[in-house]
């Protein structure tokens, strides 16, 4: 049975992400059922928008071969599609359990940039998610054969013919490095924090920068609007909603509670 690199990392990310959480849950005196409970709703939520978001912007191709769409392991998840179905399907879930949604999601925000550093790394082994051309020390050469480049092929994105044989960016480790980053940064931010939600929000200030930062270096996307790609402007819209949200949470006054 064949064990798959990006699906391996994935749940290596998830299972850390909730061994952590849980450990955290513990001091807040949160109930370990209820975080376990949240975490699955998370679990599928996000794996479905994700898939579900990919699934549309390559829609010609899945419409010529629909069997595809299951297939997962292939990899072909879209981080953002991810994002909002999970916070959408947390947020009533939370709120139907009685618990405070910023306290919640301040706990479980950091970690999800931790889980998405495993999911780059997922990206790299797998060969997805690649960059430009570089000839620096740093330049990595994927094989032409890789299920990413021939998925790629034939939704029209790259060209077998074009430079693929070259060294590129590993623009899925910068990522990874810089998930990382911001996952030190909004755990600091969470522990000090005098307001709630603030850390929930600053995630949405801090991923959106650095996704749009990083399409730069990537080619595997294609520009749709002003020599923007998709995902740059998502992360533009996501960059003013998140800075909108972390404004409103400071001007309420919304003081930490001991508990959730």
């Amino acid at each position: 049975m064949p064990i798959y690199s990006y699906g391996t990392m994935v749940a290596l990310g998830f299972f850390i992400a909730f061994m952590l959480i849980l450990r955290r849950a513990k001091d807040l005196q949160i109930s370990a059922d209820f975080i376990s409970d949240l975490f699955l709703v998370i679990l599928i939520s996000s794996i479905v928008g994700a898939r579900l978001l990919y699934v549309l912007v390559n829609g010609a191709y899945f419409l010529r071969n629909p069997l595809e769409i299951i297939m997962v392991h292939h990899g072909g998840l879209i981080l953002y599609g991810g994002v909002i179905s999970a916070v959408a399907a947390s947020y009533f879930f939370i709120t139907k359990r009685g618990y405070a949604f910023y306290a919640i999601g301040d706990l479980f925000i950091p970690y999800l940039a931790l889980g998405q550093a495993f999911g780059r790394m997922g990206c790299y082994l797998n060969g997805c998610c690649f960059g430009t051309v570089t000839d620096s020390a740093c330049g990595v050469v994927f094989p032409l054969n890789s299920l990413p480049y021939q998925d790629h092929v034939e939704k029209g994105i790259i060209r077998l013919d074009s430079h693929f044989s070259l060294p590129v960016h590993p623009v899925q480790l910068y990522s990874a490095l810089l998930d990382v980053i911001i996952f030190m940064v909004l755990l600091s931010v969470d522990r000090k924090k005098k307001l709630r939600g603030q850390t929930f929000w600053l995630y949405f200030i801090l991923y959106p920068v650095k996704r749009f930062l990083m399409e730069l270096l990537r080619d595997d996307t294609a520009a749709v609007f002003m020599s923007l790609t998709l995902y740059q402007v998502i992360s533009a819209g996501l960059l003013v909603f998140g800075a909108a949200g972390y404004l409103i949470v400071t001007r309420s006054g919304n003081r930490r509670p001991e508990q959730a």
